[in-house]
């Protein structure tokens, strides 16, 4: 087990800073100090709820559609995104039960989620590696590729509907780069039943109702609160794009200002003024068979997909 840091504190603190000049705050920045254990509380209520986010659902998933292309051989599993690798655990705890060969790669920008991951899977019997990096960064391939056994098959994985987090266009562009021959990419994400106009504002109005209500509202706030911004500086609002790629429709939450806000965050001063908003998190939902023809054009090869509820698992091979 090794922990490789590609990132710094340093780096993270100066794109939170650009990040909010734009005034558009990266999901990441949600998992600062307590933020990352304050998510999987959250999330452990929303599983016992009847989520669609139960850990159990992946397993014959893999072993059906993944699985009979690994033909038996050692491979390495790769989680994009990872947070504390609970999405996997289950899966991997069976997979080494049955003596499959494998190396487990934990990849997450957060060090707080690194932290977590590496107590998660401290008493494991399959290599592990974790990085604290944002595969996003032009140097990151590189600095992977060292950790990575090269000729082992690879499997890159967003669990936990991490995926709708991305911008589209944005993650292709790395998965591309990032993606090499053979390689396997395993995700689910949130799904949209069709493109009616009824559909969609019930999509809508089923989120907008739980804003006030629902944890996630402070989980997203926790980077503005961690700037000692107080809440009751502004409101939290939801608003709907509806064209984007592969017949989707995207969710974001954002804060707006009531009053003047001065923020001081390492040195530098940043003031909101009223009436601005602060865009805090992004969700996106995509129609199933625009997804997959969408990848295609990408020369990703649509292994299977299963739909379960609005969510959906889909296998790519490059």
């Amino acid at each position: 087990m090794d922990h490789i840091d590609i990132i710094s504190d340093r780096e993270v603190n100066q794109d939170l800073i650009d990040d909010l000049r734009h005034r558009s705050l990266d999901q990441k920045y949600s998992y600062m100090s307590n933020g990352a254990s304050q998510y999987y509380s959250m999330r452990q209520n929303r599983i016992q709820k009847g989520g669609n986010l139960d850990p159990t659902h992946y397993a014959p998933f893999f072993k059906k559609i993944i699985a009979p292309h690994l033909k038996g051989r050692p491979f390495v599993f790769i989680s994009l995104a990872s947070g504390n690798g609970c999405q996997e655990h289950e899966l991997l705890d069976s997979l080494s039960r049955q003596s499959s060969q494998f190396s487990y790669v934990a990849i997450d920008s957060s060090a707080e989620m690194i932290k977590l991951a590496e107590a998660a899977y401290s008493g494991v019997s399959f290599p592990c590696h974790f990085i604290r990096g944002d595969f996003s960064k032009y140097y990151f391939i590189a600095e992977m590729n060292e950790v990575i056994d090269m000729n082992a098959p690879r499997v890159y994985v967003f669990l936990g509907t991490t995926f709708g987090s991305f911008v589209l266009t944005e993650i292709m562009d790395i998965l591309v780069n990032l993606l090499r021959k053979g390689d396997i990419l395993w995700f689910d994400t949130d799904l949209r039943p069709d493109e009616t106009e009824m559909s969609t504002m019930k999509l809508f109005k089923e989120v907008s109702a739980k804003i006030d209500h629902d944890p996630a509202k402070h989980r997203y706030f926790l980077p503005l609160q961690q700037l000692n911004v107080p809440s009751a500086a502004g409101t939290m609002g939801l608003r709907l794009v509806k064209s984007i790629p592969a017949k989707g429709i995207e969710l974001i939450y954002f804060f707006q200002s009531k009053q003047k806000i001065s923020i001081n965050f390492r040195s530098t001063h940043t003031i909101i003024m009223p009436g601005e908003e602060i865009e805090l998190f992004r969700t996106r939902y995509y129609l199933k068979e625009a997804l997959i023809d969408y990848f295609g054009e990408y020369g990703l090869a649509c292994l299977g997909s299963f739909q379960d509820g609005k969510v959906g698992q889909f296998v790519f091979q490059l």
